[in-house]
């Protein structure tokens, strides 16, 4: 069993204090009345020293991984060793569970992406990695290889999460001659949702659009063109998602998600709320419980509650700036 005392547990809705966080068997037990540590025998004990007890972050999509790729041009590259590298700097700045994304921007490299994606989805499966890393395919082009080979990717589970034009329009195959219809990208949608992959509408520029997407029931919209737009699509409960860089800009609901992290999030997240009359509950809510929601992993994810899965770092923050302390992930203390 691991206590964590003497912190201040940012819960959803509340800030905790006096009170010990239990972890038992990777999971958070309870929040309870705080004892002395001789109370706790055979117990693992972290002092927080005041300091925050927080959810560890989620990132619905990230292109850290991509972009490290691309920079070597993908040449005699060892996955393995880029996973592994960056795996161990994504747990130290906070993040437990990531969603690597992969972009298909024109026809003729799409198979070579999918290939990327095959072999980097046996190396997560098979390695012993701290943080959780997910598949995340977003899609720019389409053609009916394109499609075929991502529905064999969505059947064998190999991605998490799929980024498709939120569109009415129809496309065209050059070389298979073929018409690419709303039909075709429906069944796409209706094949991911029936194997759980998490559906993202990239882009939202109009009503037409928006009827689109609550029709193929897409829950989750990347970029809307207008501030209008996100007001009528937070209305009918679908879920924005913004870079961190607009997090100034936006009004806060609990329909709002950030992505693609700097190494300055969680000092932006606190900054922010010490400057603003925005409790820390609710801007962590942007990098936790929301994302968690929207993906369908809010069950073992994304806040501090009993039977949770026990991702959680602890935040010092004061005049002198702010540190993760400890980090914890399934229960384990990592740092």
């Amino acid at each position: 069993m691991l206590v964590v005392k003497n912190g201040q547990i940012i819960t959803e809705n509340d800030i905790v204090k006096g009170k010990d966080l239990i972890i038992e068997n990777g999971r958070i037990n309870d929040i309870v009345e705080s004892f002395s540590n001789t109370d706790y025998k055979e117990c693992d004990i972290i002092d927080a020293n005041g300091g925050f007890i927080l959810p560890s972050i989620i990132d619905i999509n990230s292109t850290t991984f991509e972009d490290t790729i691309y920079s070597t041009n993908d040449k005699g590259i060892d996955y393995s060793l880029i996973l592994k590298s960056i795996d161990g700097a994504l747990a130290q700045k906070g993040i437990s569970i990531i969603y690597h994304s992969f972009s298909i921007l024109n026809i003729s490299d799409y198979h070579l992406k999918f290939k990327q994606i095959n072999e980097i989805s046996k190396i997560i499966n098979s390695s012993n990695l701290l943080i959780t890393h997910r598949l995340h395919v977003i899609l720019d082009v389409y053609s009916t290889d394109i499609i075929d080979e991502l529905s064999t990717l969505i059947k064998s589970r190999i991605i998490h999460e799929l980024s498709i034009k939120s569109t009415n329009y129809i496309d065209y195959d050059n070389e298979k001659k073929s018409i690419i219809t709303v039909r075709d990208i429906n069944n796409l949608v209706n094949l991911a949702i029936a194997h759980n992959v998490v559906i993202v509408g990239n882009g939202l520029e109009d009503n037409v659009k928006l009827a689109w997407m609550k029709k193929s029931n897409i829950d989750i919209c990347r970029f809307p063109s207008t501030i209008e737009i996100s007001k009528k699509a937070i209305q009918k409960n679908v879920n924005i998602v913004y870079n961190e860089q607009n997090l100034p800009k936006m009004q806060l609901t609990s329909n709002i998600i950030l992505e693609n992290f700097s190494d300055k999030l969680i000092e932006s997240l606190f900054n922010i709320s010490t400057t603003n009359t925005i409790s820390i509950n609710e801007i962590w809510r942007l990098v936790t419980s929301n994302p968690a929601k929207a993906l369908g992993i809010h069950n073992d994810y994304g806040s501090i509650e009993s039977n949770k899965i026990a991702n959680i770092i602890i935040v010092d923050f004061n005049k002198d700036g702010i540190a993760i302390k400890n980090i914890i992930i399934d229960g384990k203390i990592i740092n």
